[in-house]
């Protein structure tokens, strides 16, 4: 499945990305660098630093929320700044 579904989207917007201070305040200071988020679920984090300018690899032992994480970053257009990597 390559499309983000639209209820997911709006939920990630609205619950995941815009309204998370601490992210955001970090975010601006990514623009460049190269990021690992390791075990951190869903990525809401690798997501907002790849979309403010970071390379992130992101790293986790349960395989869809890499899977969407991959979507999402499509979906936004920076999928060539996010790399997902499945410890099994």
């Amino acid at each position: 499945e390559d499309e983000l579904p639209e209820r997911f989207r709006h939920t990630w917007e609205a619950k995941g990305m815009s309204r998370d201070p601490w992210t955001l305040s970090l975010a601006g200071q990514m623009r460049g660098k190269r990021v690992l988020d390791v075990g951190s679920g869903y990525g809401r984090q690798s997501l907002v630093f790849a979309l403010r300018g970071a390379y992130v690899t992101h790293v986790d032992i349960v395989k869809r929320p890499l899977l969407r994480l991959e979507i999402l970053a499509k979906n936004y257009g920076v999928e060539h700044r996010v790399k997902t990597v499945y410890l099994e």
